[in-house]
């Protein structure tokens, strides 16, 4: 057990202690924390309503030991649920990192192919600016600095974050490429609600122009009123500029609504299949997200994943009675080990139509009945952040991965593409893609923008990246590429 939850990420790095999020009814943990650490209790992150914790593995071992206990280890999170103002006690939600490839001075394929090259012959390199890079991790940047780094750069860490992850090094390798004399800020965080709002925080006291965001989450409403959107906001609300992913998901998201024509209780995804196949090589993460309220939900799905021959594999069944500190989502882990696994749909209390979404994360992952629109993954579903897909920078077609919009509230995003797929010395050759790549080529972007209109507000460098944006997809604005209202050919700004 302690090994499958360390695979799974529910563990803290060195494996002795549970991750535990407990949420508030209330912004101010104050007291609530003084009350933890009194205890006993390591509190690793505190943010508002979002309170991080350390339970030891030992005292779980106890409890499920113990003859008095009883109730094995539901008593510990049951004590942590009568603490006061804990609405919610829950296993963290770690964002992802949108890139797909994870693997001396190398020049990535986008700089001049968004003309990076002919601003700073002409004197703009992203000098005066300056940018945080908010990611997941770091590990290796030393020994890139005063190449594909910067000289000098300013760490922070945050929460139970991860040492060898080294994806926010290479998503900054691409912002010096394309904006050298930017000064860099890394925030370095664990993907959770607490530790991202610590780092942003952080990140508010830097006088920061930019933030670069190659992250996203899918458990969220996606329309823009996410507990993490509400953080770009403040930001944006500041003059700041939030750049972020629009996410990987075009091809393992599916989209639909509710329906139980036979009435036992199952969603029919055709008429004649109430499965929805999953290919992976490995593990999966499976997500079911629904419309519904988001502090009180009220319809109640349940997410099964059974194989061929209709096996249960792995549950998730969460209650939702319209109680404060529930969310119209599940998830559930499995291991296919190559084979194809099948999402099962049960209500256990709908009373009217429901839309949802399957979300399945892992190894090559992929559904049977992929639904790119709707997939924009969360902040970049922000009215206030400029969000970006992903093209291929060999033939400037939109990466079929590339998550695509609208947002469920209507709106259009992503905003803007850049190239994905690209060079550099952390992850090699051509082997960067996702919109993780494509990210911090705008935010380097918007550096060089800034630094030839000093006068500009954050809005308007916004507005001129959209307005210069070349169009290679539907003529004018499309939920693929974005905004675009120039034709095609090499990019003059």
């Amino acid at each position: 057990a302690a090994a499958l939850a360390q695979e799974r990420g529910l563990l803290t790095p060195d494996g002795l202690h549970l991750r535990v999020t407990l949420v508030l009814d209330t912004e101010d943990n104050a007291a609530l924390t003084e009350e933890l650490r009194a205890a006993g209790i390591e509190v690793v992150s505190a943010y508002r309503d979002r309170v991080n914790v350390s339970v030891p593995v030992a005292m779980i071992e106890e409890q499920f030991l113990s003859q008095e206990a009883g109730e094995g280890t539901a008593l510990i999170f049951q004590q942590l649920t009568q603490l006061e103002h804990v609405i919610a006690v829950r296993l963290p939600e770690t964002r992802k990192p949108e890139s797909l490839n994870p693997a001396g001075e190398i020049l990535g394929e986008g700089v001049a192919l968004i003309g990076a090259d002919a601003w700073h012959a002409a004197g703009f390199t992203g000098a005066g600016l300056r940018i945080g890079v908010l990611d997941l991790g770091f590990a290796g940047y030393e020994e890139l600095l005063g190449s594909e780094l910067p000289s000098d750069v300013i760490v922070q860490t945050f929460g139970w974050y991860d040492a060898a992850e080294v994806h926010g090094a290479a998503c900054a390798e691409i912002i010096h490429e394309v904006a050298p004399e930017a000064t860099l800020f890394f925030a370095w965080y664990d993907g959770s609600d607490a530790a991202l709002g610590e780092a942003v925080q952080w990140l508010r006291t830097q006088q920061l122009n930019i933030i670069s965001h190659s992250v996203g989450a899918v458990v969220s409403p996606r329309d823009g009123t996410g507990w993490g959107t509400q953080l770009v906001d403040e930001v944006a609300a500041e003059g700041v500029l939030w750049v972020n992913s629009a996410g990987n998901e075009a091809l393992t998201h599916h989209r639909g609504v509710f329906s139980d024509g036979d009435g036992d209780g199952y969603h029919e995804f055709t008429a004649e299949d109430e499965v929805l196949p999953i290919y992976s090589l490995d593990e999966v993460e499976v997500y079911l997200i629904w419309e519904d309220d988001w502090q009180r939900p009220v319809q109640d799905l349940e997410l099964l994943i059974v194989d061929a021959q209709g096996n249960v594999l792995a549950t998730s069944e969460d209650p939702q009675d319209g109680t404060l500190g529930q969310r119209p989502a599940e998830v559930a882990w499995v291991h296919t080990e190559g084979d194809t696994v099948y999402a099962v749909v049960q209500a256990y209390a709908v009373a009217q139509s429901v839309t949802f979404d399957i979300f399945v994360h892992g190894a090559n992952a992929e559904v049977a009945q992929p639904s790119s629109a709707y997939s924009v993954s969360s902040p970049g579903d922000s009215a206030n952040a400029i969000t970006v897909g992903a093209t291929n920078w060999w033939n400037d077609r939109l990466a079929g991965y590339s998550s695509q919009g609208p947002t469920t509230d209507g709106r259009l995003k992503p905003d803007i593409s850049g190239p994905a797929g690209v060079s550099g010395a952390t992850y090699g050759e051509s082997a960067f893609d996702g919109t993780s790549a494509s990210t911090p080529h705008v935010a380097g972007a918007a550096a060089l923008v800034w630094q030839a209109n000093p006068g500009f507000t954050r809005e308007q460098v916004k507005d001129y990246l959209l307005v210069n944006a070349l169009d290679y997809g539907p003529t004018g604005p499309d939920t693929g590429f974005g905004s675009a209202a120039k034709r095609r050919g090499r990019p003059s700004w």
